[in-house]
């Protein structure tokens, strides 16, 4: 193997490190920033989390599901033309519950 050689096979040997560094520095920073929190995870991180051990699919899809009980019904009440009460309706079925609308109402000003 001439000089040259040699030198290309470090270099290309140093890149292959580089690289491979390169690949695994999101899951090692992800692992330094503590618990896995859905709020604000980006689909990216939920990867980066569930390869770090942080997290499974299985508790980003129960994860969800909290969130998605959590806000069903978040809105209190309608906006009509008078702001008349309206009958009590139940909504479609998600995270497991119908969900309830509001009987409620405010008037358009």
């Amino acid at each position: 193997m001439t000089r040259r050689e040699k030198h290309l096979a470090r270099f290309l040997k140093c890149l292959m490190v580089s690289a491979a560094a390169l690949a695994l520095a999101p899951a090692l920073l992800w692992a330094q920033q503590g618990p896995f929190r859905i709020e604000e995870a980006s689909i990216t991180g939920i990867h980066n989390a569930i390869r770090a051990g942080q997290t499974s699919c299985k508790q980003i899809v129960e994860a969800y599901i909290e969130r998605a009980k959590a806000y069903n019904g978040a809105c209190t009440a309608l906006i009509t033309k008078d702001g008349a009460p309206i009958p009590a309706a139940k909504g479609p079925v998600r995270a497991g519950a119908p969900i309830a609308y509001p009987t409620e109402t405010v008037p358009v000003s």
